[in-house]
């Protein structure tokens, strides 16, 4: 150690020991983590929090000392109010959504549930249409047997959890709110019973649901256009209107062959549905849209539209009468596709296969796919400017993420070379979560496997 060898915990309470050090000393932050590392080796965290409390107190403030005071209360087996204490001090809270995620993460991550569970609620006020809040606050829901909080994840999840794994999130949620009812039903409070049943019910009804299938060994694509220009299609899956792209189908398999649209809370007005034919054959021709209003309630319609395909697209126009949605969603980013770019006829050149966007063909990439796809084993066929699917192609790339502290700094000198002007950007990065993604279907989970 710097500064202070050889040291003798027994000498003084821990906390005398490093006020006096840092009272007489002004070590430097190398100094300062040396000694902080050298403690922690040798599994002295009571001395490891003193130096730190007693660092704070003097003025020598770093940025990893909260982090590492919250994990020594944890090994000292220090207080829960402590860990929270100085977890708190690492991240202001109030800052914004990613802080208040980040604080949540990290008080979990040291078994402060109830706080966790509380940050995570104010998290979704900050941003009431992310997912994460909901997601993970479910988990510490239960854990802690919270009916309010049970009730404000499984609501939650139902309205915004529209990702990939949307419906094993969902089947999560029911079966949480199956539990709760449980614990009410054994309470005998039929008042709460009503309500969160009310609640329950109305977070799973649809105000509008468009499904779209086929037959055959083909590629189409749905798109949908709502009141005040909203448009939600396989690229624009999420609309500021509420609608939710869930499922992008195509061929061979007979079960994957259907575009599905949701909107939980929608306007009400006129939608434009456009059917675009991508590549291979529809068997008859036509596809099948089923239109359900108001689904999950008393007042649910559903109607059944054969659709013919005509050049390559058919457009339907349905009227929804009545919608819970007032306003249009401020929190996501405005689509910028207008109606003319949604209801123009698509171009010949432009075409799409199965997992890959929007791309031009020239002859040297058709020969390539030729080649790629193959010829004599039943393989698929370039030509038309269509490619017909053979095999799915993913491209993993790898991307470095970086985890703790980073400062960037940069300098300017005067003309006369008697000042030097400084500017400094320091950021502090936190992996929250991690997801595994399947490279042979496409599904994604966490990384607990759940």
């Amino acid at each position: 150690m710097r500064e202070l060898k050889p040291l003798d915990p027994t000498a003084a309470p821990p906390q005398d020991i490093w006020f006096d050090y840092f009272e007489k000393r002004t070590p430097n932050g190398r100094t300062v983590r040396e000694l902080v590392f050298n403690l922690h080796e040798a599994k002295k965290h009571d001395h490891v929090i003193a130096l730190i409390e007693a660092a704070l107190s003097n003025g020598h403030i770093y940025p990893w000392m909260y982090e590492v005071l919250a994990i020594s209360y944890e090994l000292d087996n220090r207080s829960p109010v402590d860990i929270e204490r100085a977890v708190y001090s690492a991240v202001d809270p109030s800052v914004d959504y990613e802080s208040m995620m980040f604080t949540s993460a990290y008080l979990s991550r040291f078994n402060n549930t109830k706080p966790a569970l509380k940050m995570f609620r104010e998290a979704s006020k900050q941003n009431p249409v992310r997912p994460e809040p909901y997601i993970l606050g479910l988990r510490l829901a239960r854990d802690l047997k919270d009916i309010d909080a049970i009730e404000w994840s499984v609501v939650g999840i139902l309205n915004y959890a529209w990702n990939t794994d949307y419906e094993s999130l969902h089947r999560e949620a029911i079966v949480a709110a199956e539990s709760a009812l449980v614990i009410l039903t054994k309470a005998g409070d039929q008042k709460r019973i009503d309500s969160f049943k009310k609640s329950i019910s109305e977070a799973r009804s649809r105000d509008l649901v468009i499904e779209v299938r086929w037959n055959g060994n083909s590629d189409v694509d749905l798109a949908v256009e709502g009141p005040k220009g909203t448009l939600v299609n396989w690229e624009n899956t999420h609309s500021i209107a509420g609608g939710v792209h869930v499922h992008d189908g195509f061929g061979p398999k007979q079960e994957n062959c259907f575009e599905k649209y949701v909107c939980v809370k929608a306007l009400p007005g006129q939608y434009f549905i456009r059917v675009n034919h991508v590549w291979g054959n529809i068997v008859a021709g036509r596809v099948s849209v089923k239109v359900t209003k108001y689904q999950g309630t008393k007042y649910e319609e559903q109607k059944i539209y054969p659709t013919p395909i005509e050049n390559n697209r058919g457009d339907l126009i349905i009227n929804l009468e009545k919608g819970r949605r007032e306003n249009v969603n401020q929190n996501l980013k405005e689509n910028k596709q207008s109606r003319l770019q949604l209801w123009q006829d698509p171009s010949r050149n432009i075409t799409r296969g199965p997992g890959v966007g929007p791309q031009r063909l020239t002859m040297q990439q058709r020969q390539v796919l030729q080649q790629f796809l193959g010829t004599g084993n039943g393989g698929g066929q370039v030509g038309g400017g269509f490619i017909a699917p053979a095999a799915i192609g993913f491209a993993p790339t790898i991307t470095p993420i970086f985890e703790g502290a980073t400062m960037g700094a940069s300098a300017v000198i005067s003309d006369d070379r008697r000042y030097v002007r400084i500017g400094v950007n320091a950021t502090f990065q936190k992996i929250v979560d991690v997801f595994n993604f399947s490279i042979n279907n496409g599904s994604s989970m966490r990384a607990n496997g759940n």
